[in-house]
C-alpha cells in the first residue's frame, strides 16, 4: 500500500460524492471520540474514512494514522499492528498496549481501525483501554458491525444515491471508452446494484467489450438466477451477486488465480504470486499475464512499488472459492514455504551490503510473515517449521524494531516445540537477545543458559557463541563488567572456531571494545575496533559497524577529543535510523549530547537532551547503560551551568517537542525545524 504524510493509504482514484457523509462524520468526531462507520461489504467505508480523516487533519496536531487489519487473523498482534502503523518501535518488555497506552498519553491524534468485523471483540476491547488511557485520542473505526464501546457513535454509510452512482459508472466507463455518455440503461444498471459503488467499478470495468444495455440484460439474468436469501441484507446479496458475476466472466485460469491470491496476509508481488499460485494447473510464465487481467477487471489493485492488493471484499469471495475447490491448506502451505525461503535468504544475506533494503522489505511482508506464522502455529504438524521460521526473522526483530512481537512469537514457538532441536537452540539465544535488550534479564539468562548447554552438548558452535554472547549482555546490564567481558572473550572462541565468523564475530569484536571503554582501555578498544571494521566493510555490512562506530565516538569523548566522537557518532546515527534501530538511535544522541557539550554547544546539547528524552517516549526505551547515563547526566549539568535554567528548559522542550523527522535531522546534520525562541 502507499503512504502518504501521516500514515493514510495514497488515493489512486476519485471519490464520488460523500461530501455529505465526509461532513456529518467530521460532526461526529468534533462530538464523539470513538465512531465507527458501518455498512455492507464495498459501500465506501474505507474511503469515507480516509476523506474524513484527510479533512480533519488539522485538528489532530499529532497527525493522523491509518491501521489496515483485514489481513491480520491473531487477535493477540492487534496492539503490535497498531504499534507498527504508529510506528512505534516494539521493544518494552511491557503488554505491547500498555505500550501503546502510554504512547499515546498526551498526544492529540486520530487513528483510523480499517476493517473491525472479524476482531470485533479484541478491536473493543483495545479501543477502551486506548481511550480510558489517552484523554487526547479520537479513533475512527470501520466494521460491518458497532465495536459495542460506551461512547461509540456509529454511522450507517449508505449506497450512493442515482445521481452519483451515475457519474461514478460514468467517470470510470470514459476511462476504458473516452467520450462515454451516460444512458437510461445506466441509470437502470446502477439502480439494479443498489448504488454500492465497488459493485459499479466492477460492472463499468466491462464497458470494453459491452454496452451498458448488455449490461443490464446479462446482470438482470444473474439476479434472477440467484434468490434473496431470508434474513441477509439486501444490499450484501447484490455485492455478492456482483462480484459472483465478475467471477463468471473471468477465464477459468483467471478464477483460479484470484482464489489462490486470497492467501496473502497482504500485498503481494509478481514473484510472490507466481512462487505460491503456480503449478501444473497454472504454469507460472501465465501469472503475470493473468495478473494484469485481474488488475484491468478491478479485481486486484496496483500497491506501491510493484505490489498489488486486493479489498477484501474481492479477497474474501476468492477465498470461499479457494475452500470449495479443496485447495486451502495446500497453498497456505505454499505460502509459507514462499515465505519461510524469503526468510532464510534474508538470514543468510543480512551480514552483507543489502540490510536496509532487506530491512524495508522484511518490514513491509510482515502481514505475509504472520499468516505464515499463524499457520504454523495453529497445526501441530508445522510447529517445528514455525520455530525454523521465527528463528530466521532473528534480526528483524532485533535489528529493525520489532523486538516485542519477535519476543512474543519467539515464546509461542519455544512453548510449542519443547525438544532440543538445532532449531530450538536458535530460538533459545534470539530469546534471549530480546528479553536482554527489553530488560527481563532474569528470562534472558535462563534462556541463554538453557541454550548454551545444549549447545556445547551438541558441539553447535554458533548457538554456542551466540547464547555465550547472550550472557555476557545480561552481565553488561547487570553491571558484571569483567565477568560480561570474559562471556565475550568465551564467545569469540566458539565463533573463530566453527561458529558464526561473520555477524556473530563482528558482534562480540564490538561489545568487546564497548567493554574496554568502560574499563578505561582505549587501546585495546580500538584494535578490536580495527577488527570488527575490516570484517564489516568485506562484506558491506551496515548495522553492526554502525555500533563500531558508536563505540569509536565513545572512546574518542573519553580521550577529550569530542569532535572526532560526533563524526564516528553521527555516521552511527544515519545508519540505525536507516534501518529503525531504535535502541541504536537512542545510544547514539545520548552520545551526541556529551559531544556537544564537549564542544561547548551547550544550546544543542540541551536540544539533544530533549530529542533522546522524545526518542525513549516514543519507542517504550529504557537506557540503562551506565555510561551513557554518565554522558546524559554531565551534559545536562554542564548546559545548565552555561545557559541557565531558564534557556536550558527553553532549548531541551525544543528538542523534545519537535517532529521526530526533524528531530534526528538536526541529530545528524545539525539542520530543521527544531529551534526556540
Amino acid at each position: 500500500m502507499t503512504f502518504s504524510e501521516g500514515g493514510l493509504p495514497a488515493d489512486r482514484t476519485s471519490l464520488i460524492g460523500r461530501w455529505q457523509d465526509s461532513a456529518a462524520v467530521m460532526g461526529l468526531l468534533t462530538a464523539s471520540r470513538l465512531v465507527t462507520l458501518t455498512g455492507v461489504g464495498g459501500v465506501g467505508k474505507t474511503r469515507l474514512a480516509l476523506r474524513a480523516a484527510r479533512l480533519a487533519r488539522r485538528r489532530y496536531p499529532d497527525g493522523v494514522w491509518y491501521a489496515e487489519l483485514a489481513a491480520l487473523r491473531d487477535p493477540r498482534l492487534l496492539a503490535h499492528t497498531l504499534s507498527t502503523a504508529l510506528r512505534l518501535a516494539q521493544q518494552d518488555t511491557r503488554p505491547q498496549a500498555e505500550v501503546l497506552a502510554d504512547h499515546l498519553r498526551g498526544r492529540e491524534l486520530l487513528l483510523i481501525l480499517d476493517t473491525c468485523e472479524h476482531l470485533v471483540d479484541a478491536c473493543a476491547e483495545l479501543a477502551g483501554t486506548l481511550l480510558r488511557a489517552a484523554s487526547r485520542l479520537t479513533i475512527l473505526a470501520t466494521s460491518r458491525t458497532a465495536l459495542g464501546v460506551t461512547g461509540e457513535r456509529c454511522y450507517g454509510v449508505e449506497p450512493l444515491p442515482e445521481t452519483h452512482a451515475v457519474r461514478l459508472f460514468t467517470e470510470r466507463a470514459a476511462d476504458l471508452v473516452p467520450g462515454f455518455e451516460p444512458t437510461a440503461e445506466v441509470e437502470q444498471l446502477c439502480e439494479m446494484l443498489d448504488g454500492i459503488p465497488l459493485a459499479i467499478e466492477l460492472a463499468a470495468v466491462r464497458m470494453r467489450t459491452l454496452t451498458p444495455a448488455e449490461l443490464v440484460e446479462r446482470l438482470d439474468d444473474r439476479f434472477h438466477l440467484l434468490q434473496r436469501g431470508a434474513g441477509s441484507p439486501a444490499r450484501h446479496q447484490t455485492m455478492r451477486t456482483t462480484i459472483g458475476w465478475s467471477h463468471e466472466l473471468c477465464e477459468p485460469e483467471e478464477r483460479l488465480l484470484w482464489a489462490r491470491l486470497s492467501v496473502f496476509g497482504g500485498d503481494f508481488d509478481l514473484d510472490g504470486a507466481r512462487a505460491v499460485c503456480a503449478d501444473r494447473s497454472l504454469p507460472a510464465h501465465r501469472v503475470e499475464g493473468l495478473l494484469g487481467s485481474l488488475v484491468d477487471k478491478s479485481l486486484v489493485r496496483p500497491a506501491a512499488e510493484g505490489r498489488f492488493t486486493q479489498l477484501d471484499t474481492v479477497r474474501e469471495y476468492g477465498a470461499e472459492w479457494l475452500r470449495r475447490l479443496d485447495e486451502q491448506h495446500a497453498l497456505r502451505r505454499r505460502h509459507r514455504d514462499h515465505y519461510l525461503g524469503l526468510a532464510r535468504r534474508f538470514d543468510a544475506e543480512w551480514f552483507g551490503p543489502d540490510q536496509i533494503a532487506w530491512c524495508h522489505r522484511m518490514r513491509g511482508e510482515l502481514p505475509n510473515l504472520r499468516a505464515a506464522l499463524d499457520l504454523c502455529f495453529t497445526d501441530p504438524a508445522e510447529h517445528r517449521i514455525g520455530l525454523d521460521l521465527v528463528g530466521r526473522l532473528g534480526f528483524l526483530w532485533q535489528a529493525c524494531g520489532f523486538l516485542a512481537e519477535g519476543r512474543h512469537h519467539l515464546a509461542r514457538a519455544l512453548s510449542l516445540c519443547p525438544e532440543p532441536s538445532p532449531e530450538r537452540r536458535r530460538a533459545l539465544w534470539l530469546g534471549s537477545w530480546t528479553a536482554n535488550f527489553q530488560g527481563d534479564l532474569d528470562d534472558a539468562d535462563d534462556l541463554a543458559t538453557e541454550c548454551l548447554v545444549g549447545a556445547v552438548a551438541e558441539r553447535d558452535h554458533v548457538s554456542a557463541g551466540w547464547s555465550a554472547a547472550c550472557c555476557g549482555i545480561t552481565g553488561i546490564y547487570s553491571g558484571r563488567l569483567a565477568e560480561a567481558l570474559a562471556l565475550f572473550e568465551r564467545a569469540q572462541e566458539f565463533h573463530e572456531c566453527g561458529g558464526d565468523d561473520g555477524i556473530g564475530l563482528a558482534y562480540t569484536f564490538v561489545v568487546q571494545a564497548y567493554l574496554h571503554t568502560q574499563l578505561g582501555r582505549h587501546e585495546e578498544a580500538w584494535k578490536l575496533l580495527e577488527r570488527q571494521r575490516a570484517l564489516c566493510h568485506a562484506h558491506g555490512e551496515l548495522w553492526t559497524d554502525a555500533y563500531g562506530e558508536w563505540v569509536r565516538g565513545l572512546v574518542e569523548l573519553a580521550r577529550g577529543n569530542p569532535a572526532s566522537a560526533d563524526f564516528h557518532t553521527r555516521a552511527s546515527l544515519r545508519v540505525k535510523f536507516a534501518l529503525h534501530d531504535c535502541v541504536g538511535m537512542a545510544a547514539c544522541l545520548a552520545s551526541l549530547s556529551g559531544t556537544a557539550a564537549g564542544m561547548g554547544d551547550h544550546s544543542r546539547a540541551a536540544k539533544l537532551l530533549g530529542i533522546v528524552s522524545l526518542v525513549q517516549h516514543r519507542y517504550g526505551l529504557r537506557l540503562t547503560m551506565s555510561r551513557l547515563a554518565a554522558i546524559r547526566r554531565d551534559a545536562e549539568r554542564d548546559a545548565r551551568q552555561v545557559l541557565g535554567e531558564r534557556r536550558y528548559d527553553d532549548a531541551y522542550r525544543a528538542g523534545y517537542t519537535s517532529p521526530l523527522p526533524a528531530a534526528l535531522d538536526y541529530a545528524i546534520d545539525g539542520t530543521s525545524g527544531v529551534s526556540h525562541s
